[in-house]
């Protein structure tokens, strides 16, 4: 009985994401190579996955989705699903500058297209201080999360995944 309540609140993972937009920050690490995989694979009615994409090493972020989706964490939904990169999406962006550096355009497809909103970005400095890394948690989530409310209806939920390592 009690887990057939469990399944009324809270839908499976595929039925949740499915015909919803992503916006997710981190994409390009570890952690959210995982995340990019597992919602391609379980969640094939995802509509579009955006990833905030840093410029780095003069690549674009353009080119390093081009990089990421060749990357063998894909290997089977490639098979699967050849076309997977077609609902993966890049933004421009970093972080540590004012209005995390998108530009308005961008700004405006997030507000009017993202469901979901999943931050996994870690600071790039191992010896951070935890103000400072508790600063671009706000700066990137809340203020997003609250500029998205205020101004849209579409955003669903939004998750974060801690993974910084700070000096404290």
């Amino acid at each position: 009985m009690e887990g057939q309540e469990t399944n009324k609140m809270y839908p499976k993972m595929a039925t949740f994401y499915s015909g919803k937009t992503v916006a997710l920050t981190g994409g390009t690490g570890f952690l959210g190579q995982g995340i990019i995989e597992k919602l391609l694979r379980c969640c094939p009615g995802i509509k579009k996955i955006i990833i905030f994409i840093r410029e780095k090493r003069n690549k674009t972020p353009e080119e390093r989705l081009k990089d990421l989706a060749k990357m063998e964490v894909f290997d089977v939904i490639r098979h699967t699903m050849p076309n997977f990169a077609d609902k993966l999406h890049a933004v421009t962006c970093n972080l540590y500058k004012e209005n995390l550096g998108l530009s308005p355009e961008d700004r405006k497809t997030l507000r009017n297209e993202v469901n979901i909103f999943i931050h996994c970005a870690a600071t790039l400095k191992f010896n951070e201080h935890l103000r400072e890394a508790w600063g671009m948690y706000k700066d990137v989530v809340m203020d997003h999360s609250e500029e998205k409310r205020s101004k849209s209806t579409r955003l669903n939920s939004s998750h974060t995944v801690i993974s910084y390592a700070v000096f404290c």
